[in-house]
């Protein structure tokens, strides 16, 4: 993961590294500056390639989520997914939250999960399968008036393709 203090520097680091080699091209020999600009490009070689993501299979998961019932107004996600997409952990803070947040994308539909570097006040930081989970997300709700209001809040469970009821 980028964070979003080296995409704020990616410019002034490249605008004063080329600044630095064109201010010392003429006092370097050619081979040294040969070899460096040569690091410099090695430098960017990246073996790691981040796009494991199946396209269609992620597809096919999220056409299946049925629609949300009438009255669900927002979601959380009552049960992550149980199995790895490319070797990542499931049972953490990332999986359920990116989970909701595509699910959230596809039914146009709010979501009290979700995953950012500033997270807001009540924030439910819990997994589904720690049992402060569901209090973490009525404390939530509660605090920003979706559990006691008209607008009541739904469980997705994705894996299992269903919804549930919100706690009590």
């Amino acid at each position: 993961m980028v964070a979003r203090y080296q995409i704020f520097l990616t410019l002034p680091v490249v605008l004063l590294a080329v600044t630095l080699l064109a201010a010392e091209a003429r006092r370097l020999p050619r081979a040294a500056l040969a070899l460096l600009c040569a690091l410099l490009l090695a430098e960017q070689a990246n073996a790691y390639a981040p796009l494991f993501l199946d396209r269609t299979e992620e597809a096919g998961r999220l056409a299946a989520i049925p629609p949300a019932p009438a009255e669900c107004r927002a979601f959380y996600v009552s049960a992550a997914r149980t199995g790895s997409r490319f070797g990542e952990a499931v049972a953490d803070p990332y999986n359920h939250n990116t989970e909701a947040m595509l699910i959230a994308a596809v039914l146009h539909l709010p979501t009290i999960n979700g995953i950012s570097t500033f997270n807001p006040p009540f924030w439910p930081a819990a997994i589904p399968e720690d049992p402060a989970y569901l209090p973490q997300i009525r404390a939530y709700a509660a605090h920003w008036g979706w559990w006691d209001s008209a607008a009541w809040t739904c469980g997705a469970s994705p894996g299992a393709r269903r919804w549930t009821d919100r706690p009590g």
